[in-house]
């Protein structure tokens, strides 16, 4: 009875026999594996000093020698170049070529160097300035760099002044690379056209994006204030003014006169004759003259504009050698 009700059970499944367990197997594929790994053809560990399989197997455990990656597979460090040329000009900006006017303004042009690396157009309109200026002092030829400095913050200040302006900052950077390129033509052969233009440049940004003066870096920007911090300037740099320049100065408006085609023209040479008068007897007056001068082209209409710069408008540019001549009897 016991006996059947055993055979009657359900036999159980046979187990498989047990395998041996393969050596080096469960190790990931390699190629910096033992010596005698590689000979068995089996994986190794690459345990150190001494591999699984042959601290199981009782025997040396050797590795090939490290193989050093191909050195032209390795990521080279990126270079970084450093202009010396511009490290120069940056030096020379900060000791002698910021804008000389207004007189006593060199505390802001400290500032101005300071936000120069927020702004790549502001920074090559300094180094711009700083080379053309060492050119002119005979210490070195920059001309070509002064170029192609200029050129690139021109383009910059251009796509500057396509944009919004976000901060203060924003708009004194566009108001300092404008001072920096007109004082930079004042410094070029041939650059009269260039300082005019620039000029008028200058009052587009300074009436529209330099809104609120009182918290620019540039407020003491005004025109009493740069007519006053150049008072004493003139007093110990000119002292007594030559009444015979300024006669023959006076005598060579009279002469050109006639030769003058139109109403603009015609204004320039009365604010000429004014400043030239002015500069007699007192000079400050004759400071507040000259703002008018720059004014004058600033304010004309861009089709008196064209004419007056007009390569052909002869009696206009001898006009305009008229003014720096009489700019340089100042400063």
């Amino acid at each position: 009875m016991t006996s059947s009700l055993i055979n009657d059970r359900p036999s159980s499944p046979p187990t498989a026999p047990r395998r041996k367990p393969v050596p080096g197997r469960g190790f990931p594929k390699t190629r910096r594996g033992c010596f005698n790994c590689k000979r068995r053809r089996v994986k190794c560990s690459e345990h150190r000093p001494e591999c699984q399989g042959c601290r199981r197997m009782r025997l040396p455990c050797v590795y090939p020698a490290a193989v050093l990656p191909d050195p032209q597979t390795v990521p080279s460090a990126p270079t970084v170049k450093v202009c010396l040329d511009h490290l120069r000009f940056f030096h020379h900006f900060l000791a002698e070529a910021y804008p000389p006017h207004p007189y006593g303004a060199s505390a802001v042009w400290q500032d101005v160097a300071a936000l120069s690396h927020k702004y790549e157009f502001l920074a090559s309109s300094i180094l711009a300035l700083a080379a053309q200026h060492l050119t002119v002092s005979n210490k070195a030829d920059y001309s070509v760099q002064a170029l192609n400095l200029r050129i690139s913050a021109i383009r910059g200040l251009n796509d500057a002044l396509s944009q919004p302006c976000h901060t203060a900052a924003d708009a004194d950077a566009r108001y300092a690379a404008i001072i920096g390129l007109t004082f930079q033509s004042t410094y070029m052969p041939d650059g009269l056209m260039e300082f005019i233009a620039m000029m008028r440049g200058w009052m587009l940004i300074s009436t529209t994006l330099v809104t609120d003066h009182g918290t620019s870096m540039f407020r003491q920007f005004t025109r009493e204030s740069w007519v006053g911090s150049m008072e004493k300037y003139i007093e110990e740099q000119h002292g007594v003014t030559d009444d015979i320049v300024i006669e023959d100065f006076l005598a060579s408006l009279r002469i050109l006169q006639p030769l003058l085609r139109g109403q603009a023209e015609l204004q320039y040479l009365s604010r000429l004759e004014r400043l030239a008068l002015l500069s007699k007897t007192s000079p400050r007056d004759a400071l507040l003259e000259m703002v008018f001068c720059y004014a004058l082209t600033n304010k004309m209409t861009d089709e008196d504009y064209a004419s007056f710069t007009d390569p052909s408008n002869y009696g206009a540019q001898i006009l305009l050698a008229h003014f720096l001549e009489q700019a340089f009897l100042f400063f």
